[in-house]
């Protein structure tokens, strides 16, 4: 783009929302496992889950219903939203495109086939609850929210 050629600028642009959305999600990911996870969390995060829905089991439902519904590849989320406080799940299947601008994700589960495609081949639902009853540290994840809160 030196010397003012712009040819290169969709391209460059299109790159970097794809590799920068997936750099993200993936570093979020990393640190929301650990080998012993699972179970709830506590404290805040507990509270806060429990307040929006209802309960841990019907968070857990609804993380694990939406993540599975991810057409293709994608990523479960669980996010906080600074204007409202509140905590919510979505999906998102092309990382780049379904960011939710100023949201801030603290909880992802990867669905690409990446992820899981040796242990579980095309059996995602199997992934994700295992993901969720034995990977999860929970302690990152309230981490991530405390921070969010700020």
């Amino acid at each position: 783009m030196a010397g003012g050629d712009f040819a290169g600028a969709k391209a460059a642009a299109k790159a970097l929302a794809f590799h920068g959305s997936g750099h993200v999600l993936h570093s979020i990911f990393w640190a929301n496992m650990k080998p012993g996870g699972g179970g709830e969390p506590t404290g805040e995060l507990a509270d806060a889950i429990k307040k929006t829905f209802g309960s841990f089991e019907a968070f857990k439902g609804l993380f694990l219903a939406t993540t599975n519904a991810v057409e293709g590849s994608g990523w479960g989320l669980l996010l906080r939203c600074p204007e409202t406080g509140m905590i919510g799940v979505l999906q998102a299947e092309k990382h780049e495109n379904l960011a939710v601008w100023g949201k801030i994700p603290i909880f992802v589960c990867d669905v690409w086939e990446h992820a899981y495609y040796l242990k579980y081949q095309n059996k995602r639902p199997e992934w994700t609850q295992a993901f969720m009853d034995h990977l999860v540290n929970w302690d990152d994840v309230a981490k991530r929210y405390a921070a969010a809160k700020k």
